[in-house]
C-alpha cells in the first residue's frame, strides 16, 4: 500500500512536470510572440484552452500505456551481451539482472553513454541508489539521494541513464523498505530535471503501470 502510494505521488509530480515542460516548449517555438497563457483574455477562452490542454495531457499518457513503451524496450540500454562484456565469471546472471533489481553494484552503464568518465560516473550512481535504498551499507546514506541529483543535473547525458536505474532497482524488488526508496528517488528526480523526449514515454509506460 505504501508503495502504491508513493507511485501515485510520483504519477502527480510527472503528470505536473509535463504540464511545465509543455508551457516551457510552448514557449520556446513563440519566442518573441504573444504568450501562451494571456492572464488579460476572457474567461471562455481561458477555460476552453485549459480543457484543451487537459485533453492533450490525457492523450499523452494514454499513448504511454502503449506496451511498446515497455521501458526494457528503450533503444538505448545496451546489448546484454555489451553490459556483461568484460565478466570473467557468472556472466549469464549479469545478463539476467541487467534490467531488474540487484544487490551488488553494476560494473557498466545500463544505457550507451558516449565516454568512460560517464559510464564510471554511472557505476558510482547505481553505488548511491543502492546505499540510500539500504542494499548496500554506506556512510550518510541519506545524502545519497542529493548525490544521484547532483551528477543529473550536472550532466545532461546521465539522466536517461539515472532513470533506466531508476526503474530497474524497482523491478523485481524483494525488499518492500527499498523499493519505497527507489520510488523516492524517482520523485525526486523527475522533479529535478526531466527525461530525455526519447526516454519520456518509456518513463510515463512504467509509472503508469504501477497505479493502473
Amino acid at each position: 500500500a505504501d508503495d502504491l502510494n508513493t507511485s501515485q505521488d510520483c504519477v502527480g509530480e510527472v503528470k505536473r512536470r509535463i504540464r511545465q515542460l509543455e508551457r516551457e516548449r510552448a514557449a520556446a517555438v513563440a519566442a518573441g510572440d504573444e504568450p501562451v497563457f494571456d492572464d488579460d483574455e476572457d474567461d471562455d477562452y481561458d477555460e476552453g484552452d485549459e480543457e484543451e490542454a487537459k485533453r492533450a495531457r490525457q492523450e499523452k499518457l494514454d499513448k504511454a500505456r502503449a506496451p511498446k513503451f515497455t521501458w526494457t524496450k528503450f533503444s538505448n540500454i545496451r546489448d546484454p551481451d555489451d553490459f556483461a562484456k568484460g565478466t570473467l565469471f557468472g556472466k549469464k546472471k549479469v545478463k539476467a539482472n541487467q534490467l531488474r533489481w540487484q544487490s551488488g553494484v553494476i560494473k557498466k552503464s545500463i544505457t550507451v553513454l558516449q565516454n568512460k568518465k560517464l559510464v564510471k560516473m554511472a557505476t558510482r550512481i547505481h553505488k548511491d541508489l543502492l546505499g540510500y535504498a539500504g542494499d548496500k551499507s554506506m556512510s550518510f546514506p541519506a545524502t545519497l539521494a542529493q548525490d544521484i541529483l547532483e551528477k543529473g543535473s550536472q550532466n545532461p547525458d546521465l539522466v536517461d541513464e539515472i532513470y533506466i536505474q531508476i526503474m530497474k532497482h524497482l523491478t523485481e524488488n524483494p525488499r518492500p523498505e527499498s523499493s519505497r526508496a527507489g520510488w523516492q528517488v524517482m520523485c525526486m528526480a523527475v522533479g529535478a530535471f526531466p527525461p530525455s523526449t526519447e526516454l519520456e514515454n518509456y518513463l510515463l509506460n512504467f509509472i503508469l503501470a504501477e497505479v493502473d
